[in-house]
């Protein structure tokens, strides 16, 4: 069975996360639904909530490596940084992501380092 999620988010459009929640509940599927407080918008707009997005969350993690690029330059450093991302780094998420899916980047717990980058961001 084909499932098609513009469809899925049309049925959701105009709700809030309360409503949904409150849904669930009522049909007994409470605790199901839940997300960490940690995830929250970096910003608001109380005025008009062009903060607020909705879509199906994909999820990849990233975690740190313990590999190190041994470059002799910096375009040495560039060309195995470029080299890292387009064959080593995890892309297969994209396969399955359609249109006005949320890509939901799980950067473990380490915070003290970038190692995501920031085309990734």
């Amino acid at each position: 069975m084909s499932v098609n999620r513009q469809e899925i988010m049309e049925l959701y459009k105009g709700l809030r996360v309360t409503d949904v929640v409150d849904g669930m509940d009522a049909i007994g599927l409470q605790d199901t639904g839940t997300m960490s407080p940690d995830i929250h918008p970096l910003w608001r707009d109380i005025e008009n909530f062009k903060h607020c997005y909705m879509g199906f969350a994909m999820t990849i993690r990233f975690m740190p490596t313990n590999r190190s690029l041994r470059a002799t330059s910096i375009e040495d450093y560039k060309k195995q940084k470029s080299q890292w991302y387009a064959d080593v780094s995890e892309k297969s998420v994209y396969n399955y992501m359609q249109k006005g899916d949320v890509l939901v980047i799980d950067g473990d717990i380490k915070r003290d380092i970038g190692y995501i980058g920031s085309m990734n961001g």
